[in-house]
């Protein structure tokens, strides 16, 4: 993370825009994805699947994650700055590099 070259609303929005966005996100809940257990015998097949795919580290190393963060993240998106193959959002305080790669 890097620090941000704007000057920031506040510790947490970039912008004025920004807070109001998370006043309207912050009600809304995320839908929680569950963990499948790679273990289970009846989810072989999908096991199996998800390994040729290249993606087996999308269901288990995944992290529990803070919904305010998120909403955060989501609230200060529309403000981001251009990187060419990505953007830089600000997340309390920092700058963070969010592109495809």
């Amino acid at each position: 993370m890097l620090r941000s070259n704007i000057t920031p609303f506040s510790s947490r929005f970039v912008t004025s825009n920004s807070a109001e966005r998370y006043e309207k996100l912050a009600p809304r809940e995320f839908v929680i994805q569950q963990r499948l257990d790679v273990n289970d015998e009846n989810l072989f097949d999908v096991k199996r699947v998800v390994v040729r795919l290249g993606l087996i580290y999308t269901l288990i190393d995944s992290d529990l994650f803070h919904p305010n963060v998120g909403k955060e993240f989501i609230a200060n998106l529309g403000a981001a700055e251009d990187r060419g193959n990505g953007v830089a959002v600000f997340l309390r305080g920092s700058t963070v590099d969010f592109s495809p790669s």
